[in-house]
């Protein structure tokens, strides 16, 4: 078990060397980020500390309202390192800094307004194969079970169609992943570009011929966003920062940046019909999506042209104002 530093060596000491007064090297490394949401990053912390030896893991908590809120209920546990940083960090480059200090070869995130399940722990210390760098799940809906909750929930997941039974599958659900360290590591310098999209990174993981692997038992869930609007908007910063960091990650001969750019106009409607063949097995998630059609139409749409204006004129502050939406909105709770 490691020793936690006290926040004043935190702040006296280079963030890589703190990291290294440890007497042994965790199983795991999970990260979490909080900021005004303090009950529900509360309950985040308080579902990953109730895993199964989880003192024999290292919980790195990233503080982004410690210096206008109390230490969150938890962090001092003996397994949290409580990291206190200043708002205005893009979502990529903060995750690729949270890889920089993390010590254990797993390295799981976990958003404030998702859970950590019966088995989240076991299923990364026991159920990641070997020939896997990646490991995630479909999650439950923590959000009551309304139309509206079940309709977030189902534009954010259902497209993926992940299998019942553990298998390699091409993409897995984003923010709430599990990675092996020294693959992401292996993506220097752009891993801070890759992780502002998990779509990016696992294209990126797959070409360097990494299986992305989905394992039902590491069970997870995940409050349903509130607003409609203010979804959309998270998904155009979300977009528009993946624009750039496509631009920045995979660079295109002029050939080819013309025939990405001259398909975007088709994605909305690709999407859309993903989502629709998805759910249509379900009558009930059918109509669903199909009474809200209209507003996953619109979606796609702004979100096509995010990503255009993202790859064309840079992310500008779409990834501060992202990190800030998933750590503040409001969720159906």
């Amino acid at each position: 078990m490691h020793t936690p530093v006290r926040r004043a060596e935190m702040l006296e000491l280079p963030e890589r060397e703190r990291m290294r007064t440890r007497q042994k090297t965790p199983l795991v490394s999970v990260i979490l980020a909080v900021d005004r949401q303090r009950e529900r990053g509360a309950r985040a912390l308080a579902s990953v500390l109730a895993q199964p030896r989880i003192d024999e893991c290292e919980v790195l908590l990233f503080d982004f309202g410690r210096d206008r809120h109390p230490p969150l209920p938890g962090s001092d546990h003996p397994a949290v390192v409580a990291v206190p940083l200043r708002r205005g960090w893009p979502l990529g480059a903060f995750r690729a800094y949270a890889v920089s200090l993390a010590a254990a070869p797993i390295v799981a995130f976990l958003e404030e307004h998702a859970r950590a399940g019966e088995g989240w722990l076991d299923a990364l210390q026991h159920k990641f194969p070997p020939f896997a760098v990646a490991l995630g799940s479909f999650p439950d809906c923590a959000s009551p079970p309304t139309e509206k909750s079940e309709f977030m929930h189902l534009t954010s997941f259902a497209s993926l169609r992940l299998p019942s039974a553990p298998s390699l599958v091409p993409l897995l659900p984003g923010h709430n992943t599990a990675f092996r360290r020294e693959a992401l590591v292996a993506l220097e310098p752009r891993l801070p570009h890759l992780l502002a999209d998990e779509a990016l990174l696992h294209r990126a993981l797959r070409d360097r011929g990494g299986g992305l692997f989905a394992e039902p038992s590491f069970r997870w869930s995940h409050l349903s966003d509130n607003r409609y609007a203010a979804r959309i908007r998270a998904l155009w910063c979300l977009n528009r920062s993946a624009g750039d960091a496509f631009r920045k990650s995979f660079p295109l001969s002029p050939l080819r940046r013309a025939l990405w750019l001259g398909r975007l106009p088709l994605q909305p409607f690709v999407r859309t019909v993903r989502l629709l063949i998805a759910v249509w097995p379900s009558s009930r998630q059918r109509m669903i999506v199909l009474r809200r059609l209209p507003i996953v139409l619109c979606s796609n749409c702004l979100n096509a042209m995010a990503q255009f204006i993202g790859y064309c004129f840079g992310a500008g502050t779409a990834g501060q104002r992202f990190a800030d939406f998933e750590m503040n909105a409001e969720r159906l709770e």
